[in-house]
């Protein structure tokens, strides 16, 4: 990909989208769970979306608002997701690029980078994580939910 498609995906990024650390059920894992890191995009425009989903894989979804006296500017909108190792793939293509959101992605790379050292170190199912693993998963997930809140700058 051109280092000009690169730094237009990092400025939708930056504006319209979201890095995190978010929590997935996995019987697999001691706690009933595990973490992984996701990278979204919500945006009114499909041809964005689909775009973002050509260019870089992920998932895209429609969701339909159903519109209330209330809500009457409501609108339909796209999104598009990214998770797991896939996503740390992709924020070190745009890290370069990145200025808003650039500590969230190199938190998400870091833990995502960690999770892989662990599991070529050992099966996860035999071998469930330590305590200490667990308290430095959920250290790095309230950092992360520290750094998305509306309003706050890094």
């Amino acid at each position: 990909m051109r280092k000009t498609e690169l730094a237009y995906t990092a400025g939708i990024v930056d504006g319209e989208g979201s890095i995190s650390i978010r929590r997935n059920k996995d019987k697999a894992y001691r706690a009933g769970f595990g973490y992984m890191i996701s990278v979204d995009v919500a945006n009114k425009e499909e041809w964005l979306i689909k775009w973002l989903n050509f260019a870089h894989g992920g998932s895209t979804c429609l969701h339909r608002r159903k519109a209330r006296w209330i809500e009457r500017n409501w609108q339909d909108y796209w999104s598009w997701q990214i998770s797991g190792p896939q996503a740390a793939e992709f924020l070190r293509s745009i890290l370069p690029h990145l200025n808003i959101k650039r500590p969230q992605a190199e938190l998400a790379i870091k833990f995502q980078e960690e999770k892989e050292v662990r599991k070529s170190h050992r099966s996860f199912r035999y071998h469930p994580k330590t305590e200490e693993e667990l308290a430095r998963e959920e250290a790095q997930v309230i950092v992360m939910q520290g750094m998305n809140q509306r309003g706050r700058r890094a």
